[in-house]
């Protein structure tokens, strides 16, 4: 969601991604997954039909392989910085690589039975800028399809530079100011606050706190924009850029009304740049009724530092002895499966675990023969990048029960943690909000510097459980709070876990008597604007 003008909110859909090796992870795998199709060789292709030049030019008939890599002379991304084709890339033409994305889904996408069944490219998307028009022609071959709730089925599917995915999902690299802004009201007069603060940044350094208010930009240009309340439609662009599409090294002015209350506003300036937000950022053992431990983690993506990161964290609660553990996904948007069931196994009892799957990967008709399990894995995977050995026994909490703490933002392989427990009958007390509803999953595709995620799978549990497309309706709903920090027993639905924990049942009402102290309750949650390589499943690096 982005900040709303005369003319409604504004979403660029144009992204892309990379192309990964499968590392020693693929041994967790029960079965062996397909390496991605790519490479030349094979017949050439040749045009679906010949057409009228004014209605477009006929696509190139021929397997993925067959026209893989062979890329557009204005494809910048195909070149290194003297314009030299990469490796592995040859010369061929915008066509070329259009046939390729249409072929590609016609092999794996999980939908493409109803995939549009026209065989021209119109001229809408030659002529558009090259990212423009190959990723306005990748989504507009996805299925139109409608799910039960009247949404698009597939809400999901996307491209991504190939760069921009490798800093987002190896190195946890994120593009901003370092905060995450959540967007509560998106209409004059707008509430935009501060979910998260990236820590050792700027942001940090100056203060800047979880909850603070966004009351006024001033760009770098020296423009200052009234957040609020202006509805000057130039400057809602300005504000859209600037907060969630700034350039590397723009510096801008931010003027926040503090959390913590007081009359004096925050005034700092930030710099737009990449910082590398770690997925664990706090984990405590916090003192429950009866004297009973409890553990909490918050946990925010499914990216290779996960690994190291989780297992240092379930160990450090496994030395405390902890009776409970609140896990706190709802910003969690995805990432990585298997490292979700390397958690569902550290937290879980293994007699529960033990020979079961975690989550069944199921595909297209035409590639029955790749359906795959996954198991709920024991041992590290030593993959590059996630600072861990291949092969190390995984602590274990032997719970029978796990707390986890949702939102509308809590998305993929978060969700798949919830529904890979409840498929072996641990007890998943969700508290918050319902999730986003993404049981499918992806492989990242990379041609010509563009990689395409679409939906290929649909994950299931051992019970067979999948299709959550609706997403988890909590069992406590309680909106989140963001005049609390994260982990603070007093934060509304930590609270609410703990009052669940000691009474079995959820808080009768979300009052700030009943849950510790909170002043203003937020009505609903927050709206994160991130790049949909946050927000989605991928099954191996």
């Amino acid at each position: 969601m982005y900040i709303a003008g005369h003319g409604g909110f504004r979403h660029d859909r144009c992204m892309n991604a990379t192309k990964f090796s499968l590392s020693a992870v693929s041994a967790l795998l029960a079965t062996a997954l397909a390496a991605c199709g790519g490479g030349g060789g094979g017949a050439a292709p040749t045009p679906a039909a010949a057409v009228d030049p004014a209605a477009g030019s006929a696509i190139l008939l021929g397997s993925s392989t067959q026209l893989a890599n062979q890329c557009a002379p204005e494809n910048s991304l195909a070149r290194d910085a003297q314009g030299n084709l990469l490796s592995g890339y040859r010369s061929g033409s915008r066509l070329i690589e259009q046939s390729f994305v249409r072929a590609y889904l016609q092999e794996n996408y999980l939908w493409y039975q109803e995939m549009p069944a026209s065989l021209v490219v119109p001229p809408i998307y030659t002529q558009a800028a090259y990212q423009d028009g190959m990723s306005s022609w990748f989504r507009d071959l996805l299925s139109p399809q409608k799910n039960t709730n009247g949404a698009r089925k597939d809400r999901f599917s996307f491209a991504m530079p190939t760069a921009d995915w490798k800093a987002q999902s190896q190195a946890g690299a994120v593009s901003g100011y370092g905060v995450d802004l959540g967007v509560l009201k998106s209409e004059v007069p707008r509430d935009v606050r501060v979910t998260l603060v990236t820590p050792g940044t700027p942001a940090e350094r100056l203060n800047v706190a979880r909850g603070d208010r966004l009351l006024w930009v001033v760009t770098a240009a020296g423009k200052r924009i009234d957040v609020v309340n202006t509805e000057v439609q130039e400057e809602v662009d300005e504000l859209n850029r600037v907060l969630f599409k700034a350039n590397e090294g723009e510096n801008t002015g931010f003027e926040f009304r503090p959390v913590e209350g007081g009359e004096k506003n925050r005034e700092v300036e930030l710099s737009a740049g990449q910082y590398t937000a770690p997925p664990v950022q706090t984990t405590r053992v916090i003192d429950g009724a009866g004297g009973a431990k409890v553990g909490y983690v918050l946990f925010n993506g499914f990216n290779l530092l996960a690994e190291a990161q989780l297992v240092k964290a379930v160990t450090e609660m496994q030395g405390q002895q902890v009776q409970d553990v609140v896990v706190d996904l709802r910003y969690n948007g995805g990432g990585y499966l298997y490292q979700s069931a390397q958690l569902a196994y550290m937290l879980s009892d293994p007699t529960l675990t033990k020979d079961k799957v975690f989550e069944r990967l199921q595909y297209n008709d035409k590639r029955r023969k790749d359906e795959s399990l996954m198991r709920f894995l024991t041992v590290t995977s030593g993959t590059e990048g996630t600072n861990t050995r291949y092969g190390q026994t995984l602590p274990n909490l032997g719970l029978k029960r796990v707390y986890v703490l949702t939102g509308n933002n809590t998305c993929s392989a978060s969700e798949s943690l919830i529904n890979g427990l409840r498929g072996v009958d641990v007890e998943v007390v969700q508290i918050g909000n319902t999730t986003c509803g993404k049981p499918y999953g992806f492989t990242a595709h990379d041609n010509c510097g563009m990689s395409y995620f679409p939906i290929e799978f649909n994950g299931v549990n051992d019970k067979g459980v999948g299709g959550f497309d609706a997403g988890f309706e909590p069992t406590c709903k309680v909106a989140d709070d963001l005049e609390h920090q994260l982990g603070d027993p007093n934060e509304r639905l930590l609270a609410a876990a703990l009052h669940h924990r000691q009474y079995g049942q959820c808080p009768a009402t979300a009052s700030t008597k009943a849950l510790g102290g909170a002043t203003q309750a937020v009505l609903s949650d927050p709206q994160l604007v991130r790049s949909p390589a946050q927000t989605s499943k991928f099954v191996l690096p």
